[in-house]
């Protein structure tokens, strides 16, 4: 940044409007530099923004992807019942085992889907407060540009 320059009073008249001219320009000078600051800030904050905005709608399409394996696990699950039930009837113990065995692979894929779900929510949640949060600074940071702007 530049140094300010020291004023001193002089009987020269040429001299003093040099050092005003050069003390408006050092003026003008740090109002353009805050100016591009702003500006940065803002494009920052739309750039995270926008970030934070792409990753909540692949959160959102994960989630439905999840329900919609959860869902298709559950009529399986209806299924493979089912033939538990028609296997135990016949008295067919090998086919009952192997059964016995999807069965639980079953259930620890639901389970690890329920873990991944309450995960994903919980970073939804966590985003869209981010979001939120990032709005509120990005309309902060529109609201002071166009001050500055004003003043400038």
């Amino acid at each position: 940044m530049a140094d300010i320059p020291q004023l001193t009073a002089s009987d020269d008249p040429v001299e003093n409007s040099k050092q005003v001219l050069k003390a408006l320009k050092c003026v003008a000078f740090s109002s353009k530099q805050v100016g591009d600051v702003m500006r940065r800030r803002r494009e920052r904050l739309t750039k995270r923004l926008q970030a934070v905005a792409d990753e909540t709608e692949l959160l959102r399409a994960h989630i439905v992807e999840n329900v919609l394996n959860q869902r298709q696990r559950l009529e399986q699950l209806r299924e493979l019942q089912d033939d538990l039930e028609q296997a135990q009837t016949l008295g067919q113990p090998d086919l009952l085992k192997d059964l016995a065995d999807e069965l639980k692979l079953l259930r620890r894929e639901d389970q690890r889907d329920s873990v991944l779900l309450r995960n994903l929510k919980r970073t939804m949640r966590s985003r869209v407060r981010v979001k939120r949060a990032l709005q509120e600074q990005k309309t902060a940071a529109d609201e002071a540009m166009l001050v500055f702007n004003c003043k400038n």
